[in-house]
């Protein structure tokens, strides 16, 4: 990831205004504004599957595993969501999955075990990159999957805030993020602040859902009513405290 010295700009021509809202604050100090054609950004699915975006994160309760070969990480319970919302794009919304989506991770294993699901659930033709690898890149659709899960609340790479600005940066219309809030948020001091802001940010906005509703939404049972609320964690004495550095 790149530490070079930056110019920054102060209008962003990319992002709809629910994704950008919280770099911005949070790396940038609000300096960067949406450009007014950001905030025309519209997709169906916005209202009628709110877990599809503009923002919102699915909660994922499998665990982390790690390849003996490669010593990498995948997380199987994050890669079967992700499969799903895909499926919800393209079943539910007749989306181009192959042209408007794509999915970035931590890990170069992961990558595989996502390629590998996706292969065998008719959606080969997804991209799937590492972060570090679609930096400056963009996509319409972009899911994340975080990973880390685990008693010991390791996030090894998702510690690093240039990885966390590039990962919620690339989406134009919807980024879900996919992960185990429990161990990206933990206890106070657990995690680097700006980690836990996230999670903070998109529970704070009731953004954080359960990985049944792209489930139930694909079996057409999916509503409101039935969405199973996902506990915020304990607050910490505050939500967003002082801002990082730009990368």
């Amino acid at each position: 990831v790149c530490a070079s010295p930056y110019d920054l700009l102060d209008t962003q021509y990319r992002m709809h205004p629910a994704i950008s809202a919280f770099p911005s604050r949070r790396f940038y100090s609000s300096q960067v504004k949406d450009a007014p054609a950001c905030a025309a950004i519209c997709e169906p699915w916005y209202t009628a599957h709110p877990f599809l975006g503009p923002l919102t994160m699915v909660e994922c309760e499998g665990a982390e595993e790690m390849d003996p070969r490669t010593r990498s990480l995948c997380n199987r319970a994050e890669a079967r969501a992700i499969v799903d919302v895909l499926q919800c794009y393209r079943r539910l919304y007749g989306v181009d999955v192959a042209r408007r989506c794509c999915v970035i991770t931590f890990y170069a294993a992961q990558v595989n075990c996502i390629a590998a699901l996706c292969g065998r659930s008719g959606l080969r033709d997804v991209a799937i990159h590492t972060v570090d690898s679609f930096q400056g890149s963009e996509c319409d659709l972009v899911l994340v999957s975080l990973v880390r899960a685990n008693p010991g609340l390791q996030i090894g790479f998702v510690r690093e805030y240039r990885r966390i600005n590039v990962c919620i940066t690339r989406a134009k219309a919807s980024l879900v993020l996919f992960g185990h809030t429990p161990t990206l948020h933990g206890p106070p001091g657990a995690q680097p602040a700006d980690v836990s802001a996230l999670v903070a940010h998109l529970h704070h906005l009731g953004l954080v859902f359960a990985a049944a509703d792209p489930r139930r939404a694909l079996e057409g049972q999916w509503t409101a009513q039935t969405r199973r609320p996902v506990r915020a964690p304990a607050p910490h004495p505050s939500p967003d405290p002082t801002p990082s550095p730009g990368p």
